[in-house]
């Protein structure tokens, strides 16, 4: 499985399934690169299926919580 990551400074979405695509990943994890700093973060996760989930903003930890939860279910649907 691969998940890739996208900074963006703009055209969060297009960059980032361009960057999906280019780089034939599973799904790729988009924010804004106003994150650096923060200590929570809104991001999209977009699957190479084209399904698109908008995160509302949450610590960092979190995220990363929903990023693993994203990649079990994606393997898991795999395996099936």
């Amino acid at each position: 499985m691969l998940i890739g990551f996208a900074v963006e400074t703009d055209d969060l979405e297009k960059n980032a399934r361009e960057k999906l695509t280019r780089k034939k990943l599973d799904f790729i994890v988009a924010n804004d690169s106003s994150a650096f700093d923060a200590e929570t973060n809104r991001v999209l996760l977009i699957s190479s299926a084209g399904k698109v989930e908008r995160l509302t903003e949450m610590p960092k930890s979190e995220v990363a919580k929903v990023i693993i939860e994203r990649a079990v279910r994606l393997a898991r649907h795999a395996a099936d």
